[in-house]
């Protein structure tokens, strides 16, 4: 399961960074 690992992390961090800049975006 480390290849799953590997591969679905950095797109968790992409999402997660994705949403909190519309976030912030919105906020302003």
């Amino acid at each position: 399961h480390m290849l799953e690992f590997s591969v679905l992390l950095p797109l968790v961090i992409l999402y997660f960074s994705y949403a909190y800049r519309k976030y912030k975006t919105r906020n302003q």
